[in-house]
């Protein structure tokens, strides 16, 4: 397994695009920081936003543990408009498959993360985030590793 992302310790820049239902595409620009505290246990920190005039901001800080036996990981993460969040994550050959739900959510609000390794130093990222049956937003962008 070739990972560089969420596997070691680094910096990556995040640029791309975020939709939202019923609403244009808007630039998404920002940066995701990684870093390994003990043996099995990662923090990642994310900061991103839109470019346009109704701007808008996430702001991720996440804890999780990976399992090396059985290349898989969980973890908790606090986002600053979603609120509470749990997941499970999983590192295939090229890419690292996250699922996730919103702890308080009372309208059943889940998510799906997919980072596809282009290379060692960038990575094709996708997210979609569901309530119930239906699509609310999506994001697609492209990290790089700031070295």
């Amino acid at each position: 397994m070739n990972h560089t992302f969420l596997l070691k310790s680094a910096r990556w820049t995040v640029e791309g695009h975020y939709w939202q239902k019923n609403s244009h595409s808007s630039t998404l620009k920002g940066s995701i920081e990684i870093s390994w505290t003990r043996e099995s246990w990662f923090k990642m920190k994310t900061h991103l936003s839109t470019e346009e005039s109704s701007s808008l901001e996430i702001i991720t800080e996440c804890k999780g543990f990976l399992d090396n036996q059985r290349k898989s990981y969980t973890y908790v993460l606090q986002h600053n408009i979603l609120g509470s969040i749990e997941g499970e994550g999983w590192l295939g050959s090229d890419s690292i498959i996250q699922h996730y739900w919103i702890v308080d959510s009372t309208r059943s609000r889940r998510g799906f993360d997919t980072f596809y390794r282009i290379s060692e130093d960038a990575y094709h990222f996708n997210n979609v985030l569901l309530e119930s049956h239906n699509l609310v937003s999506t994001m697609e962008a492209t990290l790089k590793h700031i070295i």
